[in-house]
């Protein structure tokens, strides 16, 4: 999964770059080096690497344990104990399974089990030591990660194959770094289709019906791709981000697609040996020349375009097929694409509310009238945003947002449709896909109970929009619900399923759940008609999602659509005559109708039975891997069940074929009139929201297993065509979720056991919402490290009775190892990670000519402590320097401490040596973050000791202000804002603004020998210009003021075109934006400065030109025509330096236009390449004089930047 960072802010930040003679900033008065300060910034960034983006990613609240295991360790924190469990079974199975495959084992991956936000996802990353972390979430219903068996094993394997990939280091890259420690890593500098689809051809673990690759979303989406203008990305398009849908997704759509294409034609063997030779490149940026020797001598951009082909061929076959039924025209009510969710009548019938993340405007709440006029947007929600209408004025939604700063959790909102007001119902409940009852008598939803736990849940809802008591109606280990529909009668609730490795829908009644579908297909999204008669929902059997409806009263099921895309999510209006649903094309989720019609319904088609539960989700412990007689943990056998292709299936869907992608298989279900009841527990309400209580499950079974014989099969495991499709049928493989590694391409299908449990169960069980505070949280201290992994439930506790039935011979048999005792667990040390983890030797100068010396660096794996170093020897002066910084993340707020010691120069004229001795510098940052805003203040003090060198003159008297030696003690503010977004099709920030301002104070008070004041401030805001695309108006003003100069040295300069160091572009940070163009660097000097920047941006085109795997691509063309006003002057009292004071006739202008080539570098690094003509004006207020003698009115400057403007 991708490694995103750990919370995304919609803001933009401008950027805010070092000191600079070019451009107005404090100038400061310790003469320090740039290259010196540029090294400690690189290796405090070499250690801080992975949490770019996430300096201090965890909550220093929590309190972390670790588990060992032969290959890993574990880190968790309290209440993720039976999880973490879990996830070290499943780390050592990826382990065992993936190895081979892949050809290399790592010594020891460090794992991160966090349960701080409500998206499923997880990260890799080999630097600066093999890590994984993973987030305790399921994925959601509508999620691309929905098509799994196990959502623990998937994500585990998912990210265990990034740490195998980009950790396969060889060559002279292996020995640089076996000298300096892990720097160079040639396999994390490919295309992110390389990286992300060898992970998605993994992750389901040979297991051909399960998966990203198996998935009919994915499928889905890449018929879109082929057959829908403009036709399938090309490999250069699809080797950088994608400014169209399906963006972000499309390295996990057509890498995992483009590697099982390979997997099929080349197998396993290639793949990985492709992989070991990338992994030894010097140069990475040639995967092809290194795949050639691998894929029978054809480059990528060949073996791309047979892909491609082969897709559009499947894509035709799949739609051949399903025109030769009726095919449903809908009708579009929107068309901007996107991702749409949630489609939900209001209670009049008058327009349908909709959740949508458009690619050119915010994510909001939307709505529309049933003929299509858009409604506009209601209010903004930056995540979640599944709702339920409470009337045509208000909404209950489920809104994602930042929770005591480090979580992003759900909670639920009451949203006046008029105004857009949003009301907090609920606070660190994680509640999720709410619904109203008729009448709005109750609410119910599903909430995150803990670790891996979801439950359904119902409250009621008085008059006024309160919530009440909590009852829990459905928990259980094992089991994730989603998409709760209550009946028009108040009496059933309809819902998504979870369990034993299918998705189907299950109905609550009375206290009693029993399961409506039963079969192998995902079905999805249940909605009731107004009537109850019937419920609609969203399955992908046969291969492509459509949707069906259940008959309450005879179990039937009936096809209601036959898209050639996908339909999904239905809702069907109050007055019963019109169902709205997501429609699919290549623009994205668009929401559409059609008549409820019944006469006109399909039969389903025929059904592919559910997949047997030995073969399925195991169970929470028997099966998964058990410590052997060392005590080391071992992984169990595979098996699988063939299950052979039904002709009329077949005949239907002559896509189903030894090259069949995933929309092929017929994942249908037999209409049934007896629902299959599942073991549920009793509800019982709590008597407030937060009250605690202590579940106990009691239940019994039996089950009784007759093993049947299939025979062997070599089903092709790939979700997209191979090389030469044909429409022979194949058997399909369902395989258990351990199967033995392999390096072939064609698992192995044998026979096994198949378990029908009957079962029942009673259980009293409550949930407990998130502790609102620290006292709330001590509350529940952390479980003991040796309680039983059976008598810990994902997020509930459970007590077994007193005498279990034994387990059955069928169960004995699909899993022979016994049953492991948990692993016992330790407290988290961060010493662990903490040490250095590379070196680096460097040359380079100081005031008195060449230093060398070595930096290195370290962080803990938690982040909670980073630190760099550097000791260099001055050659010229025989003087030792060092440096030091310190980075604390163990709690709020964040602290940072840096010390060094240099030679530098005296800021006067004399430019006498000194010893520059900075004692500390340090400062705690107080962060206030949300999903679109982030507003931090930092506070600061420095210590710095400035000593003349031993030989050198003294201060000269005849200067007019002499430096002397003494000691600067500074204390410092720094507050900045950003609310500013950009979206994806966006040239620049389009709305929303940044503000910083600082100050700094050294006097007497603060036991300084200097006295000096500086303030500095800055204003941006970015305004979208109504009616011309993506055009916009960006301003920024700024200005500083300064009291007292050390040795005369300027406070402010102003003039010249700010050029920003490669490390910010590659940082993205952008540059440093006082900018006044069209003078020379320097022109301008003073104790005081304000600036003025007008920038009218506007796109030109999107060429996208680059070829193939090359690490260079032009994305976009925009322009921009600008003014500066601007200067510096003096305040009173102070030096003279400008030699004019604040007045309006000094102003001088700058007047330009640039033209700006939007550029991937690297396959991930966006930037700008800027070429500027600029035009100093003058004083436009004094008669346009000349800025000074040396500068003419006409001239122009021409200039080239890399780098993003303010």
């Amino acid at each position: 999964m991708a490694p995103p960072p750990r919370m995304e802010p919609a803001a933009t930040h401008a950027g805010t770059g070092s000191t600079r003679a070019s451009f107005a900033s404090p100038r400061s008065g310790c003469c320090e080096r740039p290259l010196r300060r540029a090294l400690l910034l690189v290796a405090l960034l070499a250690a801080l690497v992975p949490a770019r983006g996430a300096p201090q990613p965890y909550d220093p609240r929590y309190r972390w344990h670790t588990l060992d295991t032969p290959h890993f360790r574990v880190h968790f924190h309290q209440g993720e104990e039976a999880l973490a469990q879990d996830v070290a079974r499943a780390a050592e199975r990826a382990h065992a399974a993936l190895t081979p495959l892949l050809g290399y084992e790592p010594r020891r991956t460090e794992v991160v089990l966090s349960d701080d936000a409500d998206d499923a996802n997880g990260s890799a990353t080999p630097l600066p030591y093999d890590t994984v972390r993973l987030y305790a979430v399921p994925p959601s219903s509508f999620s691309e990660l929905n098509d799994y068996r196990d959502w623990l094993d998937a994500l585990v394997f998912h990210e265990y194959v990034h740490i195998l990939h980009l950790d396969r280091i060889g060559g002279f890259p292996a020995l640089f770094n076996r000298v300096f420690g892990k720097l160079l890593v040639p396999n994390g500098l490919v295309p992110p289709w390389m990286v992300e689809g060898l992970a998605v051809l993994h992750e389901s673990n040979g297991d051909p019906e399960t998966g990203r690759n198996a998935s009919a979303l994915h499928a889905m989406y890449a018929r879109s791709l082929a057959l829908e203008p403009p036709g399938f990305p090309p490999l250069d398009d699809a080797s950088n981000p994608l400014l169209e849908w399906p963006v972000g997704t499309a390295p996990y759509l057509l890498g995992g697609r483009f590697m099982a294409y390979l997997q099929a034609r080349y197998g396993d063997g290639a793949i990985a040996g492709y992989v070991g030779r990338q992994g030894a490149q010097l140069w990475p940026y040639a995967p092809s020349w290194v795949g050639r020797r691998f894929f029978g001598g054809r480059t990528f951009a060949q073996l791309w375009a047979e892909y491609a082909d082969a897709e559009r061929r499947r894509a035709e076959e799949v739609v051949a097929a399903v025109r030769a039924r009726p095919v449903t025209r809908p009708r579009r009510l929107t068309t901007r694409g996107g991702r749409a969710e949630n489609p939900r009548w209001s209670p009049d019938g008058t327009f349908l509310a909709y959740w949508r993340r458009p690619l050119d405007g915010r994510p909001a709440l939307y709505r529309v009238s049933p003929d299509g006029r858009d409604l506009g947007a209601v209010t903004t929600v930056d995540a979640n945003g599944t709702l339920t209408l409470r009337s045509p004025d208000q909404a209950i939604a489920a809104i994602g947002e930042v929770h005591r700063e480090y979580r992003v959790y759900d909670d639920l909102h009451r949203v006046d449709l008029r105004t857009g007001r949003r009301t907090r119902l609920t606070r660190g409940e994680r509640a999720t896909d709410p619904d109203l009852a008729p009448g709005g008598a109750f609410l119910a939803y599903v909430q995150r109970t803990g670790p891996g736990a979801l439950a359904l849940v119902r409250r009621p809802l008085d008059a006024a929009g309160r919530l009440g008591a909590r009852e829990v109606l459905f928990s259980r280990r094992g089991a994730e619900v989603y998409q709760p529909r209550v009946s028009p009668d108040g009496r059933r609730i309809a819902f998504e399923l979870q369990e034993e490795g299918r998705r189907d829908l299950a109905l609550w009644e009375d206290g009693r759940v029993t399961r409506i579908t039963d079969d192998g297909a995902l079905d999805t999204s249940p909605a009731w008609t107004p009537d109850g008669r019937h419920l609609l929902f969203a399955s992908d059997r046969g291969g492509l999602y459509n949707l069906y409806a259940w008959e309450a009263a005879t179990g039937d099921v009936a096809q209601v659509t036959n898209v050639e895309t996908g339909a999904l999510q239905p809702d069907v209006s109050p007055d019963g005559r019109t169902i709205a649903f997501l429609l699919y094309s290549r623009a994205g989720y668009d929401v559409a109708t059609i008549p409820f019609a019944p006469e006109g319904w399909l039969e389903p088609l025929p059904a592919e039975p559910r997949p047997a539960t030995a073969a399925a989700r195991p169970e929470p412990v028997e099966g998964r891997a058990a410590p052997d007689a060392a005590g080391s943990l071992a992984t169990s056998n595979p098996t699988a069940t063939s299950v052979p292709a039904s002709p009329g299936k077949e005949a239907a869907h002559p896509e189903r074929s030894d090259s069949a992608s995933a929309e092929a298989r017929s994942r249908g279900t037999t209409p049934t009139s007896t629902p299959t009841p599942i073991p549920t527990p009793t509800p019982t309400a709590t008597a407030t929201a937060t009250a605690t209580s202590t579940p106990t499950s009691t239940s019994t079974s039996t089950a009784t297993a007759t093993p049947t014989a299939t025979p062997t099969a070599t089903p092709t495991p790939t979700a997209t065509p191979t090389a030469t499709p044909t429409a022979t049928s194949t058997p399909t493989a369902t395989s258990t979720p351990t199967p033995t590694p392999t390096a072939t391409a064609t698992p192995t299908s044998t026979s096994t056991s198949t378990a029908t449990p009957t079962s029942t169960s009673t259980a009293t069980s409550t949930a407990t919402p998130v502790p609102e505070s620290p006292e709330k949280e001590a509350a529940h201290p952390e479980r003991s490290d040796s309680a039983s992994a059976e008598e810990r439930s994902r997020g509930t506790t459970a007590t077994p009775t007193a005498n279990p039935v034994p387990e059955s011979p069928g169960k004995e048999a699909a899993h022979p190892e016994p049953v492991p005792s948990d692993l016992p667990s330790r407290r988290y040390r961060a010493l662990d990670t903490l040490g250095p983890t590379y070196w680096l030797p460097f040359l380079a100068a100081d005031a008195a000519g060449t230093v060398f010396g070595a930096t290195t660096g370290g962080a803990d794996v938690l982040r909670r402590h980073a630190w760099a170093a550097q000791a260099f020897w001055s050659t010229q002066t025989q003087e030792p320097g060092y440096a030091v910084a310190y980075q604390g993340g163990w709690s709020w707020p964040r602290l940072d401490l840096s010390s060094s010691r240099f030679v530098g120069d005296s800021p006067d004229p004399g430019d006498r040596l000194l010893s520059v001795w900075t004692l500390a510098d340090a400062g705690a940052t107080f962060t206030f973050t949300r999903l679109s805003r982030a507003l931090a203040l930092r506070l600061g003090w420095s210590g710095t000791r400035y000593d003349t060198l031993e030989g050198e003159p003294g201060p000269d008297p005849r200067l007019p202000f002499p430096f002397e030696d003494g000691f600067l003690s500074d204390v410092s503010l720094l507050l900045s804002y950003s609310d500013a977004r950009r979206f994806v099709r966006s040239i620049s920030p389009e709305e929303g603004r940044s503000a910083a301002v600082s100050l700094s104070y050294a006097g007497s008070g603060t036991g300084s020998d200097y006295d000096l004041a500086r303030v500095r401030g800055s204003v941006g805001q970015y305004l979208r210009v109504p009616g011309l695309g993506r055009t916009v108006l960006a301003l920024r003003a700024s200005g500083g003021l300064a009291r007292g100069t050390l040795g005369g040295r300027e406070p402010y300069e102003l003039g010249g075109v700010p050029q920003p160091s490669l490390l910010s572009v590659a940082l993205g940070s952008g540059m440093p934006p006082d900018a006044l163009r069209g003078y020379d660097v320097g022109t301008f000097e003073g104790t005081g400065f304000v600036l003025a920047n007008a920038e009218l941006r506007f796109p030109l085109g999107a060429p996208e030109l680059g070829r193939t795997t090359w690490p260079l691509f032009l994305r976009r063309l925009h322009g921009a025509v600008f003014a500066d006003l601007g200067e510096t002057f003096d305040r009173p009292g102070e030096p003279i330096l400008a030699g004019n004071p604040l007045d309006a006739g000094a102003l001088r202008l700058g007047l330009g236009a640039e033209l700006r080539l939007e550029l991937v570098l690297g396959y991930y690094i966006r930037t700008d390449l800027r070429l500027g003509l600029a035009r100093a004006m003058g004083a436009p207020f004094d008669g346009w004089r000349a800025a000074d003698e040396a500068i003419a009115p006409d001239e122009v400057y021409p200039y080239v930047v890399l780098g993003a403007s303010f």
